[in-house]
């Protein structure tokens, strides 16, 4: 994976049906903001009718240039391969990651009794 100094917060949606990526500076607690900014919508996912905009951290290194305006797929899949195969392998371990810990037992969490007045 190429790494970066910048941590950069990367948001993915849905634009006039087309996956748009947009790449901001981290730390930013308004992803829904900025891809609301760029109009994106949520994507489908899987076989649910639940649609989602995908937000992560990356370290994958993105250029000054990249930052802030919205970049559709084909135009990084055809400039920058290696920044779309990176985030790619990135989103999808974080979903692996994500699905593993919904399908793991769950603890039960032990209560403790307390008397009571």
């Amino acid at each position: 994976m190429l790494t970066g100094t910048n941590p950069t917060t990367v948001i993915r949606g849905l634009r006039d049906g087309q996956i748009i990526y947009v790449f901001a500076p981290k730390p930013n607690g308004g992803g829904f903001q900025i891809a609301a900014e760029h109009g994106l919508e949520g994507i489908p996912f899987g076989e649910s009718t639940a649609r989602f905009i995908h937000m992560w951290g990356t370290n994958v290194h993105i250029p000054p240039e990249l930052t802030n305006k919205p970049l559709f797929y084909r135009e990084l899949k055809a400039e920058h391969p290696e920044i779309l195969t990176a985030l790619d392998a990135e989103h999808e371990a974080l979903v692996t990651e994500g699905q593993a810990k919904m399908q793991a037992p769950k603890r039960k969490v032990a209560r403790h009794a307390f008397p009571r007045p």
